[in-house]
């Protein structure tokens, strides 16, 4: 039988059959593709952007030339593999880009104009009003088309600023003649309660009424959208009437998004006998997203509900999946692991008198031999599924393994061997650092003989290392103190446990309880009798905690000078670079400084760009000097303060990478709901589909450091108790008629917890000026849109006679007539006064 031709080329074909928009963007990529290197391609779209750049400042360019040349900004955005471009390269095309969402003579061109503003333009881009205008006339207007490209960038990306600009006309559009307006309405609604959980309140009414749409879609965007809802009992009554009663049982979307939208609100107790009908019907029709949707609504439900079913449907959870069990397919495999997870063990795994095991002998077997098997989430799945069962079970399964471990392994068999190991320590001890580093530690003693060629088990450091840095902050600073403790205590250290303890220590001495000095004597005491490539990595940690240390110890220095005359250029060349910079404490401080993070990997990166003359290069790290030094640092909690970050400074993103394809996701919710929960998932979807994987935690970017400062200690790294703002004085926040500009910022930030409003006032600037000094027995003070903070933004003062109410008001001016304002103010009486008096209600 002959061979199949090997189809062409991605652009071995004519421009005419290339879908290419232009023929300049088809020379474009055929340039790229064609590239064997991806740093000579990233370097064609670097220039090609330059060229772009000249083209589109013609004053005579069409709308139909805009549009060819924004497609190529947009391939060379997602097409780019590294950081050649700034986080404001594209940034001159999105005026045109506005414009062409503007002036767009057909829906698909106004489209380009909006995803190019979406994947570009930043929330807080000084042009960002201009295209919640364009959205407003957009949903303004008498096009069906038109309104459902409005609301679906509303899905897909929408802003704080918007909601008061649209609010108002989402609400007419609930009663739009097409149901494609109303069900994207519903959606709308639900991405601003991202923003404001309030907005949802407003649509209880239509909501319930929306539940019993005769249109399916309609009917499963308001269960969506009820997902959104805070605790409400009406709600909680109305949809589980509806997912017991409803007729549109027969629709699998319906089906698919009712039991999502029901794992939320919760369903009651007799309506679990419908669930289990629905998942016999699916097993017997093999129908497998309808299948394990519906397991994972039990698994949302109280062990007790099982009790209100008959045994018959309790035991039909099981065995109306057990052909399953003996399925070939790894995907039907971890299908059935995923299914029985979701049912408490009590009634199907014999862990109670009252109900005996519903798994045959056979199927048992069947069931342990999953823990041999050759993919990793079928093993993780197990081991989860027999520790809610029982934990001495794997801790059983686990010890044997250890004791029995085959002699004469190949080192690559050993290696996985290792890293199955590893995963049953990750999921015993999920919650345990110090415990999974002391049984580490001791595998490692078993595991890992003195002979040189053991290196080649370093390739399970990074599943240890990954293992830790995807935990929370208590587990890193528990398992790194045990790691760097047994360093310290003199042990042997093999040389997979040293890249760990080298790793660990980089990361984290600024957050452990040792003293750095020790730290640096421990790791200098082994450099003599390690390899090169350790000694490699020991002398770059050494330099790190260096930076932490008072005084670099002579005995230190004497051990690096005498490796140095032991050794060959490349760690002699390590060794001159630690005694040159570790007795140059700025130097150092500024080099650690331009590391992304403490990461092994950065900072030789960042070491890597420290000039021979002390000076250090601008690396991709130094958009990060703002950062927190400590590993201790939190983003969550920083986070937590950027309540308004549409408003504040533009932060730098990164540059993405080729794979990153955000215009394929960033469409409307509701159409890949209709595209995707329709069709018929394949079983490795659904296996990916159901796998909680989080995103590698690396540690927060670093923060410089005073030689002088201290670190911090281990309890204030890991209490769970956020530390109080400072409160500020405001009480003379006027005491000059040209109040300071960081007044205004510290009266704003003292009103973060009290009650804020929004609108958008009809008119201009001025009017808006003129309309708040009219107000009695109150002072008002303007901060010029000029001056800092809120740079772009009004700032007002605004305060009663007696200074017992104070309001904080910033406001963003339109190109057309109005303005988007927002205040704070912690006195009820005086928040209404000005709320009225810049709404409607004041004229």
């Amino acid at each position: 039988m002959e061979r199949a031709a090997s189809p062409p080329p991605l652009m071995d074909v004519p421009y005419r059959s290339s879908g290419s928009s232009s023929r300049q963007h088809y020379a474009l990529v055929r340039k790229v593709e064609a590239e064997h290197s991806s740093s000579v391609a990233d370097q064609h779209l670097l220039l090609e952007v330059e060229v772009v750049r000249g083209q589109i400042s013609d004053p005579g360019l069409s709308l139909k030339q805009c549009k060819e040349l924004l497609i190529i900004l947009l391939y060379c955005h997602s097409a780019v593999t590294s950081n050649v471009f700034e986080h404001d390269t594209f940034h001159f095309a999105i005026p045109h880009a506005l414009n062409l969402a503007e002036a767009g003579a057909t829906v698909r061109d106004k489209r380009l104009g909006h995803l190019f503003c979406t994947e570009i333009m930043p929330s807080n881009h000084e042009l960002q009003l201009m295209l919640v205008n364009t959205l407003r006339k957009d949903l303004e207007s008498v096009e069906t088309a038109r309104i459902c490209l409005a609301l679906d960038n509303l899905i897909s990306s929408s802003t704080d600023d918007m909601i008061p600009a649209v609010q108002p006309r989402l609400h007419d559009l609930l009663g739009h003649n097409s149901p494609h307006v109303r069900r994207r309405v519903l959606l709308a609604f639900r991405a601003l309660s991202r923003h404001d959980e309030g907005i949802m309140q407003t649509l209880a009414h239509s909501l319930l009424r929306r539940l019993k749409d005769p249109d399916a879609s309609i009917s499963a965007a308001a269960l969506l959208a009820a997902t959104a809802f805070g605790k409400n009992d009406e709600l909680y009554k109305h949809v589980n009437e509806l997912f017991a009663s409803s007729p549109h049982h027969r629709s699998r979307y319906w089906l698919l998004v009712g039991m999502r939208a029901m794992q939320i609100i919760g369903l009651r107790d007799d309506h679990l006998h419908i669930v289990i009908r629905l998942i016999r019907t699916a097993a017997a029709h093999k129908d497998y997203p309808i299948l394990l949707a519906a397991y994972l609504l039990i698994s949302s439900m109280r062990s007790e509900s099982f009790s209100t079913v008959s045994p018959t449907s309790r035991r039909a959870l099981v065995t109306d999946i057990r052909d399953i069990l003996f399925s070939e397919d790894p995907d039907e495999q971890y299908l059935f692991l995923a299914c029985i997870e979701c049912v408490d063990p009590k009634w199907w795994a014999g862990t109670t008198p009252e109900v005996p095991t519903l798994l045959e002998e056979q199927e048992v077997g069947r069931f342990m031999r999953f823990l041999d098997s050759p993919d990793s989430l079928i093993r993780r799945k197990v081991v989860t599924i027999l520790n809610k069962i029982d934990r001495t079970i794997v801790s059983t399964f686990y010890a044997q393994s250890v004791e029995n471990i085959p002699d004469g392994l190949a080192f690559d068999n050993k290696v996985e061997y290792t890293c199955r190991l590893l995963e049953v320590l990750e999921l015993q001890f999920a919650d345990d650092g110090e415990g999974y580093a002391r049984q580490v530690i001791d595998l490692f003693k078993k595991l890992e003989p003195s002979a040189p060629e053991s290196a080649r088990l370093l390739d399970v450091a990074v599943e240890l290392l990954t293992c830790v840095r995807d935990n929370t902050s208590m587990f890193k600073i528990a398992s790194a103190t045990i790691f760097v403790g047994f360093l310290l205590e003199g042990n042997d250290v093999g040389p997979t446990l040293m890249v760990v303890i080298a790793a660990l220590a980089c990361e984290y001495c600024g957050a452990l309880s040792f003293p750095p000095e020790d730290i640096l004597n421990g790791l200098s005491t082994r450099l003599l009798s390690l390899s090169v490539s350790l000694q490699d990595v020991c002398l770059i940690t050494m330099l790190r905690v260096s930076a932490e240390c008072d005084h670099v110890s002579d005995d230190v220095r004497t051990v690096v000078s005498h490796l140095s005359g032991l050794s060959k250029s490349y760690i002699r060349k390590r060794c001159a670079q630690f005694l040159d910079i570790s007795s140059d404490k700025e130097l150092l401080l500024r080099a650690l400084h331009s590391a992304k993070s403490y990461t092994l990997p950065h900072v030789v990166e960042a070491l890597a760009n420290v000039g021979t003359e002390g000076t250090v290069s601008s690396g991709p790290g130094s958009a990060h000097k703002g950062a927190t030094m400590s590993p201790s640092s939190s983003p969550s909690l920083s986070a937590s303060k950027l309540r308004y970050a549409a408003y504040d400074a533009p932060t730098i993103p990164k540059p993405r990478p080729r794979p990153r394809r955000r215009a394929s996701v960033a469409r409307s919710e509701t159409d890949s709901l209709d595209s995707v929960l329709s069709r018929t998932m394949t079983p490795g979807e659904l296996a990916l589909a159901t796998q909680e994987l989080e995103a590698l935690s690396l540690s927060p970017p670093p923060q410089t450091k005073e030689p002088a400062a201290s670190r911090p200690d281990l309890i204030a790294f890991d209490t769970p108790f956020l530390t109080d703002p400072p409160l500020v004085d405001d009480s003379d926040l006027f005491r000059s008629e040209n109040p300071a500009p960081e007044d205004f910022e510290a009266l704003w930030n003292s009103l973060e917890q009290a009650t804020s409003s929004r609108g958008w006032f009809e008119g201009s600037l001025d009017a808006l000026v003129e309309r708040l000094k009219s107000l009695q027995d109150v002072k008002v003070v303007i901060v010029p849109p000029e001056e800092a903070p809120f740079i772009g933004e009004v700032k007002v003062f605004v305060q009663s006679s007696d200074k017992k109410a104070r309001v904080a008001l910033r406001v963003k001016a339109s190109d057309e007539e109005g303005c988007l304002w927002r205040l704070r103010c912690a006195d009820a009486q005086m928040r209404v006064v000005v709320k009225r008096l810049l709404s409607d209600e004041g004229d």
